[in-house]
């Protein structure tokens, strides 16, 4: 008997995924095999609101290989303009500094979708970057904010991936 496991999404617990290093913090689940560290103190914002509930992460990525993941918690600092916020404390990994820039990836636990940021940002070791007064500002478009006419019908010979609505245009062989 063979047995397959199922592949671990980046957002998931698990090897490919991530794995708790303490009882309040999350890192890639190969973590300790890189040298070096940096942390980003970061929020999301959607058309100038705040993001994040239970449930949601930010993914730092190298080359596709997951190499940081914060989730979503509340700034509880009062003094701040961001007080009761969502927050990311993004703990970074690598072996390099300075060499490889690092790309984005949110995912909202509400509608299980995952959003390729476009911020990118050059690794350093023992980079602290944002602060709870001043974090790393990320930008992401949620998708119930576009809304992208097509044929969504995946057996049409015009099938759009990226339409959002279906508009009536769907082509189907009979």
């Amino acid at each position: 008997i063979v047995g397959f496991g199922q592949a671990v999404e980046w957002y998931e617990e698990g090897d490919g995924g991530y794995t708790w290093i303490n009882e309040s913090g999350v890192a890639p689940s190969n973590y300790g095999s890189f040298q070096f560290t940096g942390s980003a103190t970061s929020m999301i914002v959607d058309a100038g609101s705040l993001v994040g509930d239970e449930g949601d992460f930010l993914g730092a990525f190298y080359d596709g290989e997951l190499r940081g993941i914060a989730y979503s918690s509340a700034n509880d600092l009062p003094p701040s303009s961001y007080y009761g916020e969502s927050i990311y404390y993004l703990y970074m990994y690598s072996d390099a500094s300075g060499t490889e820039t690092f790309d984005f990836k949110f995912f909202d636990a509400s509608s299980g979708l995952t959003y390729c940021l476009p911020e990118t940002m050059v690794f350093v070791s023992d980079m602290a970057l944002g602060s709870l007064f001043t974090p790393e500002e990320f930008s992401v478009t949620l998708s119930g904010d576009v809304d992208v006419p097509g044929c969504t019908d995946a057996s049409a010979c015009n099938y759009d991936a990226d339409a959002t609505s279906d508009d009536g245009s769907c082509s189907v062989n009979d």
